[in-house]
Formats: C-alpha cells, structure tokens, sequence
C-alpha cells in the first residue's frame, strides 16, 4: 500500500503570471482534505429558525397579532392573531446556511499567493523650480535596462549621482524583500527625461514655464491670467 505524504505549502508548483504586474491566486493544498460534521446544525442539516424561535408560528403581520383588520375577523390568521412562520414554513427550521442542509463540510488547507511589484523611484533633479513629483508622471528616454532575477548596481554611468542611486536601489530592495518574500525577478531602466524651462514677458512681466517628458507636459507655479487657459504650440 503506497500512502501519500501531505504536501508541504513551499513544494507546490503554481504558475508564476506575468512579471512585474500584482496578482493573487489560492490554490488547494494536496493530500489535506477530510469531510467532518457540520458544526453549525452538528450534522442535522437543519438550524433552528430564529424568526419564530422554532414554534413553527409568528405574530399575524397583516393583523399585528390583533385577529382583526379593518373591524373584520382577519383572514390571513382565521382570527387567531398567529400565522405560520414564512422563512421555515411552519417547520421550526430552516436549511442550514453553513453546509446547505448536507450536514458535511469539506476541510482542506488552502494556500493564498501574492505577487507583488514593488517599485522603487529616483528622481535626480537639480532645479527647485519644477517639483520632483512632477517628473514621477511622465516617461522619458530609455538609456539602459537590464532585467535579471537579481541586478547589480551600475557602476559605469557618466554621472556618478547615478551610479549611487543605483547602488543604493539595489541594496535597500535586497534588505527590504530579500528576507520575507521570494524575489522572481528584478528590472533596473534608467530613463532621461527632457525639461525645458522657457522664460517669457506678460504686461512687461517675465515669467517662467517647464515643458517635460515625452509627453511634452507643461508645468508653472504662477500662471499670470488664472481665468483661461493657453496652448503651447
């Protein structure tokens, strides 16, 4: 006879969806399953009926529990006052919510995944004039990608201020992932957003604009006519 061993929750093999995207997915853990009694009803299948208190029988809610409607003997309840309990009809009990009258339930170990795609952003940026969380919005040229489950700092771009954002990048995700999740894979880009700053004259005023990113996106702090608007051609 070949007994199976239960499955330990790290040994099952459960498609990886696409990366760099969240995702979720629960998946029945082999060999873990056992039918017990329903606890709720133990076994019977039935619950008691809680709206009449398992009497089978309510107060007359055409009557109010007086016998009588409009000066006439009340024809839902005979003149009694009492009707049959609609939720278990007159039976004192309903089917159980728990098992749906089977008086069984299925136990197993369930296993719940959670892909996450954590991002960590730089923004190297040396005027104050345009707030950095400006340039979070928008997308840029791409100079350099490299994927790979894990990636290692670079080390050989012109700009140093780059070469440790990237060192710094790499170790703060390693120390913050590498110990309470599984790392699938890493992606580095390093990206060159455009900014222009364009200085102009209203009423013999100089003002100043920024036109950003790929998407050409236009950002001023003091907008000189605050009641319409102009297009940048």
């Amino acid at each position: 006879m070949r007994i199976k061993k239960r499955s330990r929750k790290w040994d099952l093999v459960v498609p990886v969806p696409a990366l760099f995207q969240d995702c979720k997915a629960e998946v029945r853990i082999p060999h873990t399953s056992s039918v017990k009694g329903c606890h709720s009803c133990l076994r019977l299948g039935r619950s008691v009926c809680v709206e009449c208190m398992a009497s089978g029988r309510r107060q007359c809610g055409l009557c109010s529990g007086s016998g009588w409607y409009f000066n006439n003997q009340c024809l839902a309840c005979g003149g009694t006052g009492i009707a049959v309990c609609i939720s278990c009809g007159g039976m004192g009990s309903t089917v159980c919510s728990t098992c749906y009258g089977k008086g069984k339930l299925l136990w197993f170990l369930k296993l719940k995944i959670k892909w996450k795609n954590n991002i960590h952003k730089t923004v190297l940026y040396k005027h104050s004039e345009l707030p950095i969380d400006q340039l979070e919005k928008v997308i840029g040229e791409n100079l350099f990608t490299e994927m790979n489950q894990l990636v290692y700092p670079v080390v050989s771009f012109p700009d140093n201020a780059v070469n440790a954002a990237s060192r710094e990048a790499v170790r703060a995700h390693q120390a913050q992932f590498s110990t309470t999740c599984r790392i699938l894979q890493q992606r580095q880009t390093i990206e060159l957003i455009p900014v222009t700053r364009v200085h102009y004259s209203w009423k013999e005023k100089t003002h100043i604009y920024f036109v950003y990113g790929a998407e050409h996106k236009v950002y001023t702090k003091d907008y000189p006519v605050k009641c319409c608007c102009c297009s940048i051609l």
